[in-house]
C-alpha cells in the first residue's frame, strides 16, 4: 500500500519490515507463500570503508528482524532470506546475523510450566540464506554464529538462575 511505499522509498531504516504479503500460485493446488521486505538503509555512495562501514551494525539488526517476524507469523515452517551479494560476502555480518537470530528466539523455559512456557517460532524448521547470486552463504560463518548464541545462552542461564540452584558452591 501508499503508505508502505513511502517509508520503503529510499531504503528504509535497517532491519524495518513491510507487513507480511501472502501470494497465491496459478496452480489451484499450490499453497499461498508470505513475503516481507526488509529495509537495508541507503545505498553507500561509494566502496570505500566508509561504505562498509554503514554495514556495520546490518548483521544484528536483520538477525533480528528475521526472527521477529518468524515468530510473528505463526506457522512458518521454512525461510528464505536473498542478501545483496555485499552483506553476503561479509564474514562478519552474516556471523552477527546468525547470533542475532539465534538469541532473539531463546527462550529460558527452565523454571517455566505450563501455558508460561514460550515457544518462539516453534514451527520454524529450516532458514536458508542465499546471496542475489543464488548462491548459498558459507556454512562454518553461520556455525560459528550459532556457537556465539550457544555460548550467549549459557550466560543467560547463569545470571538468571535463582540462587537456591546456582550458587557460588555449585558455579565452582
Amino acid at each position: 500500500d501508499l503508505e508502505n511505499a513511502k517509508a520503503f522509498k529510499n531504503g528504509a531504516k535497517m532491519g524495518s519490515l513491510t507487513p507480511v504479503v501472502r501470494v497465491v500460485g496459478g496452480d489451484s493446488g499450490s499453497k499461498a507463500k508470505r513475503y516481507a521486505i526488509v529495509g537495508l538503509g541507503t545505498t553507500p555512495k561509494s566502496d570505500d570503508d566508509s561504505a562498509k562501514d554503514s554495514y556495520a551494525e546490518a548483521g544484528s539488526s536483520l538477525g533480528k528482524a528475521i526472527a521477529n517476524k518468524c515468530h510473528a507469523e505463526k506457522k512458518v515452517g521454512a525461510v528464505t532470506v536473498v542478501l545483496p551479494s555485499v552483506l553476503a560476502s561479509d564474514a562478519t555480518i552474516m556471523k552477527d546475523l546468525a547470533t542475532s537470530f539465534y538469541q532473539t528466539l531463546y527462550a529460558d523455559n527452565r523454571y517455566r510450566t505450563g501455558a508460561k512456557v514460550k515457544k518462539p517460532a516453534e514451527d520454524l524448521k529450516s532458514v536458508t540464506i542465499l546471496s542475489e547470486g543464488g548462491e548459498p552463504v558459507d556454512a562454518s560463518v553461520i556455525e560459528a554464529g550459532k556457537k556465539l548464541a550457544t555460548g550467549i545462552f549459557l550466560t543467560k542461564d547463569i545470571v538468571n538462575a535463582p540462587h537456591n540452584v546456582l550458587n557460588s558452591l555449585s558455579l565452582a
